[in-house]
């Protein structure tokens, strides 16, 4: 048998409106630490972002670029359905911009790819232990949650790789994609087979269906615990520039407050889901207040406010990594300078 190569496999990057500058280290470190290609995919970015990553796909073989025609920025989904058939490699990439290799990081995967359809890694910094799985009661299955309460693995959706031609298969027969999916968009014979399996929710993540349906009729997945790759988790899709929203959702404006908890519960019909989804509402965007402080060269320490906020275990994260992207960014700007 040929031995598993990884310099086929092209990662799709996705970048959106105001973070292209700021992640452009984090590109250079998956770009530098692999044998891959890298697709830079441009999600409703300016006109200066384009040029930006056209001229750096134009200096580097392993690199090229792609826009998504559009203006604005179009959900995870619809990008990855435009993306998956630009190329006929045996698997299907992607991976978030503000993922930071601190290592090789292709090894496992390499490893993962003998045996299974769908490979998934890159937990953000925010993510705890007690959000892996997925409560019964609860009726979200958010991106967060990469398996449920009976160990079936719903996935994740920061980085992936599925072996192309399987994928397309199950999707050509189930009708099933990568979309997010509330229950009563679900055919009534996919919703009799959920149940089935005791998933039954009333709203699923990016390609949490597709998983959940493709695993249980023979697909083969895994989740890596990447010691390789750092997440930030917020930056990519959302810039890393302050934004007064975020202030005065965390000052306590309590108009924000109620007018979340109130959808969250309409989405949940679950009160201790909904103050959960308010807690990770509040750390995420604290995070990334504060990564964002980070790559725009700025810093911060344990009397700030927002840093406060956070859990002790999220604190001691956060001041273990603020080095390591910190370094990075000096390293990168001495490297172009």
């Amino acid at each position: 048998m040929a031995a598993t190569t990884t310099a086929t496999i092209c990662f799709h990057v996705i970048f959106v409106r105001d973070t292209v500058g700021d992640l452009l280290p984090f590109l250079h470190s998956l770009h530098e630490h692999s044998d891959c290609h890298f697709r830079l995919v441009s999600n409703g970015c300016s006109g200066d972002e384009d040029q930006l990553l056209q001229a750096l796909a134009a200096q580097y073989p392993r690199l090229s670029y792609y826009r998504i025609n559009t203006r604005r920025m179009l959900p995870h989904h619809e990008v990855l359905h435009q993306l998956l058939p630009l190329d006929e490699d045996p698997w299907f990439a992607f991976i978030d911009s503000d993922m930071l290799a601190l290592a090789p990081f292709m090894p496992p995967f390499r490893a993962a790819m003998e045996k299974h359809d769908g490979i998934f890694t890159g937990l953000p910094l925010w993510h705890e232990e007690h959000e892996q799985s997925i409560p019964l009661a609860y009726n979200v299955l958010g991106g967060r949650y990469y398996k449920a309460h009976n160990d079936m693995i719903t996935g994740l959706s920061y980085c992936a790789l599925y072996r192309r031609e399987p994928l397309l298969r199950f999707m050509e027969t189930s009708g099933i994609g990568f979309e997010r999916y509330h229950w009563h968009q679900i055919p009534i014979h996919i919703q009799k087979q959920v149940q089935g399996l005791g998933l039954k929710k009333r709203f699923y993540d990016t390609a949490k269906l597709l998983n959940i349906l493709w695993q249980q009729e023979g697909g083969r997945f895994c989740v890596l615990d990447s010691k390789e790759l750092l997440h930030l988790g917020g930056i990519s899709g959302t810039g890393s520039k302050p934004d007064a929203g975020w202030n005065g959702y965390l000052l306590g404006r309590w108009a924000g407050v109620i007018k979340r908890f109130i959808r969250f519960l309409r989405m949940t019909h679950n009160l201790s889901e909904t103050l959960d989804l308010l807690r990770l509402v509040n750390k995420r965007r604290a995070m990334s207040e504060l990564m964002g402080m980070l790559v725009r060269g700025e810093s911060f320490d344990e009397s700030h406010p927002v840093f406060r906020k956070l859990s002790a275990a999220l604190r001691a994260r956060m001041l273990h990594m603020a080095g390591i992207i910190s370094n990075t960014y000096r390293q990168f700007q001495k490297n172009q300078g």
